[in-house]
C-alpha cells in the first residue's frame, strides 16, 4: 500500500510541475493572414454635371371636388356610444384636432348611451349623424334601414386623397384596413 502511494504522489508531482511549465512554454508559431493587395487609386473622371433644381409641380389635385378655403367653419357631427375614460380620450383627440387642423374644420361630439338605436332613428328620420362610430354589424343594419341603402359611405377616397388624405397605411390599424 506505501508503494502506490508513493508512485501516485510521483504522478501527481509530474503533473503539478508540467501544468506550469506548459503555460510558460513559447506558443508554435501559426501562419499570418494572407493579406490584401492595397486597391490602387481610381483616376480622377470628369467634373459632375449640375442638375437643375427640382421645380414644384403646384399644389396636388384632389378628386373630391372641395377646396381647402370651402372648409373653413364646416362642422362636423359625430355621433358616439362611449363613456368613462374611453369618451374622455375621445374628447382629447377631438380638442387636439378642432385646435390643430389647418383647415378650420370643427368637430362636435355627440355621446349617446344607445348610438345603435339614436342612428337608426336619425336614419329613418332623413336626419343622420355626419359621422358615427360602430361594429360592423351595426353599420350593415343602418345601411339596409332605408331603401336604396346609400346611408354608409365609402371613406376610401378620403382616405387615400393627396390633399387631405392620410400619407401612408401606419396610420390606421392593420384590422380596419383588412375589413370589407
Amino acid at each position: 500500500m506505501r508503494r502506490i502511494s508513493q508512485i501516485l504522489m510521483w504522478v501527481w508531482s509530474a503533473v503539478i510541475l508540467t501544468v506550469p511549465l506548459t503555460a510558460c512554454a513559447n506558443p508554435t508559431p501559426t501562419a499570418a493572414p494572407p493579406t490584401q493587395p492595397a486597391e490602387t487609386p481610381l483616376a480622377p473622371t470628369s467634373a459632375p454635371t449640375r442638375l437643375a433644381p427640382p421645380t414644384s409641380t403646384g399644389e396636388p389635385d384632389t378628386g373630391l371636388g372641395v377646396e381647402p378655403d370651402q372648409l373653413n367653419g364646416v362642422t362636423v357631427e359625430f355621433w358616439h356610444g362611449f363613456s368613462g375614460a374611453r369618451a374622455e380620450v375621445l374628447a382629447g383627440w377631438v380638442e387636439a384636432f378642432n385646435g390643430s387642423n389647418p383647415f378650420g374644420i370643427t368637430v362636435a361630439l355627440t355621446p349617446y348611451d344607445d348610438v345603435f338605436t339614436a342612428v337608426q332613428d336619425a336614419i329613418r328620420a332623413g336626419e343622420p349623424p355626419a359621422l358615427t362610430m360602430g361594429f360592423a354589424y351595426q353599420a350593415a343594419a343602418w345601411d339596409q334601414a332605408t331603401p336604396p341603402r346609400t346611408n354608409l359611405v365609402d371613406l376610401t377616397p378620403y382616405l387615400t386623397d393627396p390633399v387631405y388624405g392620410f400619407t401612408s397605411d401606419r396610420d390606421f390599424y392593420p384590422a380596419f384596413l383588412q375589413q370589407e
